[in-house]
């Protein structure tokens, strides 16, 4: 079984955010806070979406669990607070296209 191009494009991108959000430099604890549920959040979809592709590729089907639906709950939080100051600051704007893409994929993928 061929591997669906929706898990390499969804990994790169989700590989991406984390790579953005770890050379975030966020002022403020709130922010602080936000870039590290972010990354939690983006761990969790790169395990659970490694799983989800090896279960495909041998047949299987894995239901997304709870803790799928926070981790992609949690980037559309911080999707929505980046996109109301994404003027102010260029690089937001980046990480929020970023979680977009990788929002988009994970959505498809675990059908969420």
């Amino acid at each position: 079984m061929a591997t669906n191009p929706i898990f390499p494009n969804t990994r790169t991108a989700l590989q991406t955010l984390e790579n953005q959000l770890a050379a975030a430099n966020p002022v403020g604890a709130q922010a602080s806070q936000a870039v590290a549920d972010a990354l939690d959040a983006t761990a969790t979809l790169l395990t659970a979406l490694n799983q989800e592709e090896a279960a495909q590729l041998s047949g299987q089907m894995i239901a997304a669990g709870q803790d799928v639906k926070d981790a992609v709950q949690k980037l559309t939080n911080l999707k929505k607070q980046l996109a109301q100051i994404a003027s102010d600051i260029g690089i937001l704007g980046d990480i929020a296209d970023g979680l977009d893409t990788a929002l988009s994929g994970c959505k498809t993928v675990f059908g969420i």
